[in-house]
């Protein structure tokens, strides 16, 4: 649940305050920065506020003709 809340977070914000991400994660402000920093995420102390590093992106979806061409390939081999 923590991982999947640090990847929205991520995706949508360019820089967020600490205490706000820990609030999130129901996490104490140490914990939660230390999974950041984890991430790759950098800390501004002076600001108390993190830049996250966007989650990677997620494999490319087929189409919907893609996907069918790529079905009745697979569909051909087995009856094959």
């Amino acid at each position: 649940a923590r991982r999947r809340e640090l990847d929205v977070i991520g995706a949508a914000y360019l820089e967020i305050r600490l205490a706000k991400v820990a609030a999130a994660l129901a996490q104490s402000d140490q914990v939660a920065l230390e999974a950041c920093r984890a991430r790759g995420w950098v800390y501004r102390a002076q600001e108390a506020t993190l830049v996250p590093r966007p989650p990677a992106p997620a494999a490319p979806a087929f189409e919907s003709f893609e996907q069918l061409a790529q079905l009745t390939r697979i569909a051909t081999h087995l009856t094959a």
